[in-house]
């Protein structure tokens, strides 16, 4: 993978990226998960049993650690640092609103309907 050097950082992009990671909580780790998944935050709260405004809350954590200037930008991070992971080639396509399975880190997570 090439990373980029930014004038003014220590580290390249995607070292620093992996470390801030490293400083997600266990929920926050489950909301970019969710997120990275396309669920909405409706999903998402109703998945994790916890209010909307408690996921925007959640969101609004990620964006701050991860410096990531919106919701694509952490769904980018998360796919690019393993977060999650593309399905494996010839895996069924999904039907439309079936559940979506977790790859990468966010394997063990499933989503309740």
């Amino acid at each position: 993978m090439t990373t980029l050097q930014v004038p003014g950082h220590q580290q390249p992009l995607a070292e620093a990226d992996a470390t801030r990671l490293a400083l997600l909580s266990p929920r926050e780790l489950e909301v970019l998960c969710l997120v990275a998944q396309g669920h909405s935050n409706a999903e998402i709260a109703a998945a994790l049993v916890i209010s909307v405004t408690t996921v925007k809350s959640h969101l609004a954590q990620l964006l701050r650690k991860l410096l990531a200037r919106d919701r694509v930008a952490l769904v980018v991070l998360a796919w690019r640092e393993g977060v999650v992971a593309a399905p494996p080639t010839g895996a069924p396509q999904r039907p439309r609103g079936a559940a979506r399975p977790g790859h990468g880190r966010c394997t063990g997570l499933r989503v309740r309907w």
